[in-house]
């Protein structure tokens, strides 16, 4: 029996101090900080991953684009080169025909100038009428909303107030 004025020990006390291993265990707030820092380590190491990823993502899209310059210069020489060969072909025949070379190459440069020119207007002007029209649609659709949720739009109302300034 214990005596009356010596402590009694209590559970907590009653638990062994050390692991199986025979190293010490830590205390509440000690396993608690252990294990917020391995939560950190382990949030540090995921966020890592993914700045790694965007990296290998933005590497590759920049490998992409520079693939894609290469081809359009590579095939933009071949379009050159070829154009050239035409001219070149378009010019001999014409020097043949002509019996003239200095005549066959200025009728050719001609041709290939005028071409050019007729190409770039008649795309300048398909291009003037196409905007033209989708304005003017635009403004139409504007014009059918208006006279479906009120009743007019605004060309009816600019009429109703020419005929009340007359």
């Amino acid at each position: 029996m214990t005596e009356a004025n010596e402590p009694t020990a209590s559970p907590v006390e009653d638990e062994p101090k050390t692991g199986e291993d025979g190293s010490e265990k830590p205390d509440g707030f000690e396993l608690f900080r252990s294990q917020l820092r391995e939560v950190a380590d382990y949030a540090a190491y995921y966020l890592s991953a993914k700045a790694d990823r965007f990296k290998v993502s933005v590497r590759t899209a920049v490998l992409y684009l520079l693939l894609a310059a290469l081809g359009f210069v590579v095939s933009a020489g071949f379009m050159i080169v070829a154009g050239w060969f035409a001219v070149l072909g378009l010019a001999g025949g014409l020097a043949q025909l002509f019996q003239s070379a200095w005549l066959g190459n200025l009728v050719s440069g001609l041709l290939v100038l005028l071409g050019s020119a007729a190409t770039i207007l008649i795309t300048t002007r398909q291009v003037q009428h196409r905007l033209r029209d989708r304005t003017i649609e635009r403004y139409e659709n504007r014009q059918r909303k208006q006279q479906s949720a009120h009743g007019h739009n605004v060309t009816t109302r600019a009429g109703e107030s020419d005929q009340t300034t007359d």
